[in-house]
């Protein structure tokens, strides 16, 4: 099955989603092959190290 984000979409209208304390993202846009997310880092939050098997793109 495939799916896939809107074509256009804009930061004010993404959702922010808390993934660990300290850390919040917004998924700006995605298919089945990549996942491009903005990520807010409260000072001295850390990210846990993990894998995916698509690839992603960041903005931190």
């Amino acid at each position: 099955m495939s799916s896939a984000s809107e074509a256009f979409l804009s930061g004010s209208e993404i959702a922010k989603e808390k993934v660990a304390e300290g850390m919040v993202r917004q998924i700006m846009g995605h298919d089945d092959s990549i996942l491009m997310a903005r990520v807010e880092f409260d000072k001295g939050a850390v990210g846990e190290i993990h894998a995916h098997p698509h690839a992603q793109v960041a903005y931190v």
